[in-house]
């Protein structure tokens, strides 16, 4: 045991961290895991934005910003976020420790092909992701947003959850034991077009009544005809109108919630139906 703990230690993953108290002879040194052992790197991709952010071995934030950078298909683009990403980590010691990038994209990701099948927050079908991967000239890891985010959550700490995603489109994500529920086609928590209100508001996929169309950040800032923040200040300053529409959206949302907890309770009962199955055959 000893042996490999100074192993660790001669390769810098473990370092000494401090001393317990004495209890008569020697200190005893408190070994602890080298943050900055390795880095990894995230980059969100918006229709208007990137978010970049550096975290080390302990999950701490390093390093973190946000662009204004119009999305486009266009080749340019990919350059310019590459570009992006090299001054973000220029001059950055945790450069030469960075294990690689998770990119998060608003929209449905085929990661063994390195394509968006779709995304309606971008604007595109079928776009390869495989220039945006040689632009930026490290490993690369795609992931929906939602599905991000959901593993940034704690899942030892909550094992079974929901993410949802109140953005300018609605997405979710869901965890099972641990682990990210995907479904087939990667569509287990696009809940955004499951129809909410029968025969109500006309949503952009073309149908009518779907939960993006009454849940999504969108609804309260007029498709972004104002910011978020200008609806929050008009509602604490107590516009009426405004009031309305918070409550409308409130009462949507826990109806979409309990929806989604029923579904997270069938997939739970499927998978577990699943597991019993397969044992007896």
């Amino acid at each position: 045991m000893l042996a490999n703990v100074n192993d660790l230690l001669e390769k810098r993953l473990l370092e000494e961290v401090g001393e317990y108290a004495s209890t008569g002879g020697r200190k005893a040194k408190s070994i602890g895991i080298n943050k900055s052992y390795c880095h990894a790197m995230g980059l969100l991709i918006t229709a208007n934005h990137i978010e970049m952010v550096l975290v080390n071995l302990g999950d701490e934030i390093v390093k973190k910003d946000r662009i204004r950078l119009k999305f486009t298909a266009e080749l340019s683009y990919c350059t310019e976020v590459a570009q992006k990403v090299e001054t973000f980590l220029a001059d950055e010691p945790a450069k030469e420790t960075l294990l690689g990038i998770g990119i998060a994209i608003p929209g449905i990701i085929d990661q063994k092909e390195r394509i968006v099948l779709k995304s309606h927050a971008l604007g595109i079908e079928n776009y390869s992701l495989r220039f945006l991967e040689q632009a930026v000239g490290m490993p690369v890891y795609f992931e929906n947003d939602a599905n991000a985010a959901m593993l940034a959550e704690k899942k030892q700490k909550y094992p079974n959850a929901i993410y949802l995603s109140l953005n300018h489109t609605l997405g979710g994500a869901f965890c099972i034991d641990g682990k990210l529920y995907r479904g087939q086609n990667q569509k287990a928590g696009e809940f955004g077009h499951m129809i909410l209100v029968p025969g109500g508001k006309k949503c952009y996929c073309g149908k009518s009544g779907c939960a993006d169309a009454y849940c999504a950040a969108s609804v309260l800032t007029e498709d972004n005809r104002q910011s978020l923040d200008a609806f929050m200040e008009n509602l604490e300053s107590g516009d009426k109108k405004v009031l309305q529409i918070w409550n409308e959206y409130l009462d949507h949302l826990a109806v979409l919630i309990s929806i989604y907890g029923w579904h997270m309770i069938w997939i739970s009962y499927w998978g577990a139906m699943s597991e019993v199955y397969s044992q007896i055959i």
